[in-house]
């Protein structure tokens, strides 16, 4: 049962020139191009304003893929909707994930993301760096992103670590305190 006695709790301060954040990680996995990801988790957002600031929960990386370990990231949206970039890039015009898509839900079907309640959140990941590449995101069992185009930052970039909790912070005036309980990857 989902209801925080045995989960983990994450809280990050506001935002405050250096982005807060409060994570647990796991180092050494090994997803490359061509491969599938699969993950499942369960959240549970206390209260939370993320109608104008964003929040990242979930980041797989490429550690050793250029500076900022870029990867695929979810985070609510502005409009308290999942969103999905391939996030933690520097515009320098040599890395080819500048300017990969953003995937988001449909603003005509969008689902809110629901605050203080318990939400299963599950990613698919198929790696490309090209069009080809696949990701699909389920909130309650329901697919609210179903986005075709680049996955990996590079052809020879490798998935290496993952991070789940509160991976930024972008309120300035909010700390925000989130759960998460029963992560399988």
């Amino acid at each position: 049962v989902h209801e925080g006695k045995q989960s983990i709790k994450f809280t990050a301060g506001a935002y405050t020139g250096e982005l807060p954040k409060a994570d647990i990680q796991r180092y050494s996995l090994i997803f490359k191009k061509g491969e599938d990801v699969w993950f499942s988790g369960w959240y549970y957002l206390v209260g939370g304003n993320t109608k104008e600031h964003y929040i990242f929960f979930w980041d797989l990386e490429a550690t050793k893929t250029g500076t900022g370990s870029p990867g695929r990231r979810l985070y609510l949206s502005g409009a308290d909707w999942i969103a999905s970039d391939l996030g933690k890039f520097y515009r320098i015009p040599i890395l080819n994930w500048f300017g990969a898509p953003t995937f988001r839900q449909d603003p005509k079907t969008a689902i809110p993301f629901p605050k203080d309640s318990w939400v299963h959140i599950k990613v698919h990941l198929y790696l490309s760096d090209s069009s080809d590449g696949k990701m699909e995101v389920w909130q309650n069992d329901v697919k609210v992103i179903d986005g075709d185009g680049q996955t990996l930052p590079t052809a020879d970039s490798v998935y290496d670590r993952l991070q789940v909790g509160i991976t930024s912070n972008g309120d300035t005036k909010n700390a925000q305190t989130l759960y998460v309980d029963d992560i399988k990857i």
